[in-house]
């Protein structure tokens, strides 16, 4: 509105200008027109001023916004900083973590090669009970072959003393023939008999090999028993490694609860961390809002600075007619001038007519005292003295007309030269002011040139700093969304961390059950272990 009003008394002013100079000449009537300009420029000027310390006081508002904005983007990247700071620990506790999860990826690979040994040594002991079975069944064996042979043994002795007895009663029994015959039945009977121990002897016979068999068994018997006590002992260390893996699995159980524990942490720690992002997420979209905020105002600004560069041509343009006006009005003052110089040429001229009148006049007064004495010697000739009167008065008259023309033309000299005089000191005064008026608006021009340049350079300067915190706000996000990548792995390897705990606690648990069904299993073997050295030294009495 502002700059239709000047635009209009622009043009009122041009329509102003045109039918003053269309209509009037004088240049006091110009001189006040100049005067209406310069006040109407001041006017502008003034304007332009205020307008340009307001677009000031938003430019430094601006600042201050940009400033405020810069300083939260420091305790934003402090705040970014400081989550790095938290995510490079996290992690390190991550890599120790995961350092101790190899560490129990070994122990459980220790454990696996345990249980093997486990699973061997319980083949091994089932391999030592099957043996001590067949021992057992080996010694049933030989303690009946013994009863046998003792029985064998026995009939054996019992029919020597029978056919001792034979002997003797064939020997004292000659006669007897039919004794003889059933002697020799006896005999016969008694020779399958005998046939029959012999083929029970080969049995028996066969039988001792067995039982040498069964001796040497049992010497191997003896030194399974060793390799019992061997095993008894390995069974003692792996009690004692057992203790020691159960020692080892408490310990694990405590830094599982540890890893627990720090598991919650971290879930604590990572909802904070959300919190944060979900804040810093917040934050940025206030910052985002803040900087559509600053685009808006930038762009109302650069639009302000348009209007004000508008403006600023506008009055640079009216400065520039201002400037072609005074240069016409100092042209006019210059024709002023030399109409000026041109009235006093003229004084100088009237003053000289002046003089000659003056001189003419003298000369005239003198001719008068000739003529008067003229006239005194020519008393005696009436008639040329009457056409000399005659001659002289009209020449009198033409004079004094003459005079009076000139004295009326010096009246009017004199007031012109007195109105001229006068509008000579106006003009002057007048020249003084314009002069003063064109050093001060030439001064403001500068200024506002200066105003201007400072406002662009802080334009370019607003410019470069959105620039800045563009980029800045485009690295911030590139973090944010690093960081987003970095948790959303984070979440990933705790799940896997969680899997893998679980994984780890099911194998403990069935770890531990193992190791109780071997520990029971254990006890049993050892406990059998027992009675079968307790029935082999049985046995070894026996």
């Amino acid at each position: 509105i502002k700059r239709k009003d000047c635009q209009l008394e622009r043009l009122e002013r041009l329509g102003l200008i045109q039918k003053i100079d269309n209509a009037l000449e004088d240049p006091q009537i110009k001189c006040e027109y100049v005067e209406d300009l310069i006040k109407a420029s001041r006017n502008a000027l003034a304007n332009l001023i205020d307008e340009c310390a307001e677009d000031r006081m938003e430019l430094e508002r601006i600042c201050n916004e940009l400033e405020d904005s810069q300083d939260k983007l420091k305790e934003r990247e402090e705040d970014v900083k400081r989550l790095n700071e938290e995510l490079d620990r996290l992690r390190r506790e991550n890599n120790e973590q995961k350092d101790q999860i190899d560490e129990l990826n070994r122990d459980i690979q220790t454990m696996d090669s345990l249980k093997k040994e486990i699973e061997d040594l319980r083949n091994e002991l089932e391999d030592c009970k099957q043996q001590v079975e067949l021992n057992r069944e080996l010694a049933d064996k030989l303690e009946n072959v013994q009863k046998l042979l003792l029985d064998k043994q026995n009939e054996i002795d019992n029919l020597k003393e029978q056919l001792y007895i034979v002997q003797n009663d064939l020997l004292n029994c000659e006669q007897e023939r039919n004794a003889l015959k059933d002697v020799k039945n006896q005999l016969n009977e008694a020779n399958k008999k005998v046939k029959d121990l012999e083929g029970r002897i080969e049995d028996l016979n066969e039988k001792n090999q067995e039982v040498e068999k069964l001796g040497n068994k049992l010497e191997e018997s003896e030194k399974l028993k060793e390799e019992l006590n061997d095993k008894n002992n390995l069974l003692k260390e792996l009690q004692d490694k057992i203790k020691s893996l159960e020692n080892q699995v408490d310990d694990l159980t405590t830094d599982n609860i540890k890893l627990k524990n720090n598991l919650k942490q971290l879930e604590d720690d990572l909802k904070a961390l959300t919190d944060d992002k979900n804040k810093l997420q917040n934050d940025l979209a206030d910052k985002n809002e803040a900087l559509k905020n600053c685009e808006q105002q930038n762009e109302s600004l650069q639009n302000s600075l348009t209007m004000a560069e508008d403006k600023l041509n506008k009055a640079s343009l009216e400065n520039q007619n201002i400037k072609e006006e005074l240069l016409e009005k100092n042209k006019e003052l210059k024709d002023l001038k030399g109409n000026l110089e041109d009235l006093v040429t003229l004084l100088k001229s009237e003053k000289e007519k002046k003089t000659e009148c003056e001189e003419m006049l003298n000369k005239l007064k003198d001719d008068l005292e000739g003529k008067k004495e003229e006239l005194q010697n020519l008393k005696e000739k009436p008639q040329e003295v009457e056409q000399l009167k005659n001659e002289l008065a009209q020449a009198l008259k033409d004079k004094n007309s003459e005079i009076d023309k000139l004295q009326k033309n010096m009246d009017d000299l004199k007031g012109a030269n007195d109105s001229l005089k006068t509008d000579n000191e106006l003009l002057k005064d007048k020249v003084n002011e314009m002069t003063k008026q064109n050093n001060d608006l030439t001064d403001k021009i500068g200024e506002l040139e200066k105003k201007n340049q400072q406002a662009n350079d802080e334009l370019v300067r607003l410019q470069n700093k959105i620039n800045q915190l563009q980029s800045e706000l485009e690295e911030l996000e590139d973090k944010l969304e690093k960081e987003k990548e970095s948790c959303s792995q984070q979440k990933e390897l705790l799940d896997q961390l969680e899997k893998e705990f679980k994984q780890e606690r099911e194998e403990k648990e069935k770890a531990l059950n193992e190791l109780n069904k071997a520990k029971d299993n254990i006890s049993k073997l050892e406990k059998r272990s027992k009675i079968g050295i307790r029935r082999l030294k049985r046995w070894e009495h026996r």
